[in-house]
């Protein structure tokens, strides 16, 4: 064989070679892409101020763990809503523990919602092929497909950043759970742009008026997000935190550092803070038999 061909069958084969690796790393079955996705999303806290038209309206904060026995994360979630001139009739409480598989996808979910003298629990369980709930004075189970990979609204982002990154334009969908009433639907989410966001990471207390300031900055990655069912965005950054989002009723959750989000009684800009600290060990997940 002559030195020409050699060559050719050198470089067919490191093209094969290339081409092969470039499938294997794009073309992945969807549970290893989430599974190498979540890998690399980390642990940690985020804070976050309340705001109904600009006027302080409570405050949130979201901390997600690993968990170290199985392959998933743990979710606690605790909004204090306080909307403005409502007094205590305004004030509501809610507590979620979200359990995700590998896949982040739900595995079961525990929530507390206190409203004046009315405290409401629910449970949710994936087990097997179907979603079993129950809360106020009902339970309910509802059917599911193989490929339903059921989110909540604390853990929608970390799935839609495991997936990877995307483009302008991309929609993904997901089933998305109502804890407060055990229904599932079907959600759309469109990215249209991805930018850099910044938001305050530390805060101080000003020496002259002794208030809470911005201390340090922190910038970020970030995807902006539009849900369909309701026009609502939010900003999600790459790992899986939202930076802001529009809710319910009027009111925009920013992250902030800690004490900007429980201290400060008024938001003093658009961006907001937070510090990324460990959790500690995570709560048990509901027993199947409950």
């Amino acid at each position: 064989m002559s030195r020409g061909v050699v060559a050719w069958v050198v470089v067919a084969g490191w093209i094969l070679a290339l081409g092969w690796n470039a499938r294997r790393e794009h073309f992945r079955p969807e549970a290893e892409r989430l599974a190498l996705g979540a890998a690399m999303l980390p642990p940690g806290a985020a804070y976050y101020a309340l705001d109904a038209g600009g006027r302080g309206a409570g405050m949130v904060s979201v901390e997600i763990d690993t968990l170290p026995g199985r392959a998933g994360f743990y979710i606690r979630e605790q909004y204090t809503v306080r909307l403005p001139g409502l007094g205590e009739a305004g004030e509501t409480g809610i507590r979620t523990d979200t359990w995700l598989g590998p896949g982040v996808t739900l595995d079961s979910l525990r929530r507390r919602t206190v409203r004046g003298d009315d405290t409401l629990h629910a449970l949710a369980r994936i087990v097997g092929d179907s979603l079993r709930w129950e809360g106020g004075e009902g339970a309910v189970t509802r059917p599911l497909t193989a490929a339903t990979a059921v989110q909540t609204e604390a853990s929608w982002p970390l799935r839609y950043v495991a997936a990877g990154g995307a483009e302008a334009g991309d929609v993904r969908r997901l089933t998305l759970l109502d804890p407060a009433t055990g229904h599932l639907r079907e959600l759309d989410l469109r990215t249209l742009e991805s930018g850099m966001r910044v938001f305050a990471d530390s805060a101080d207390t000003d020496p002259d008026t002794d208030e809470w300031i911005v201390a340090g900055r922190d910038t970020v990655r970030a995807w902006r997000v539009e849900r369909a069912d309701t026009r609502r965005e939010a900003w999600v950054d790459e790992d899986g935190r939202v930076i802001e989002a529009e809710l319910a009723g009027g009111l925009r959750m920013r992250r902030t550092a800690f004490e900007l989000a429980f201290f400060a009684d008024e938001l003093d800009e658009p961006t907001e803070p937070e510090p990324t600290e460990p959790t500690e060990s995570p709560d048990q997940p509901p027993s199947e038999d409950r």
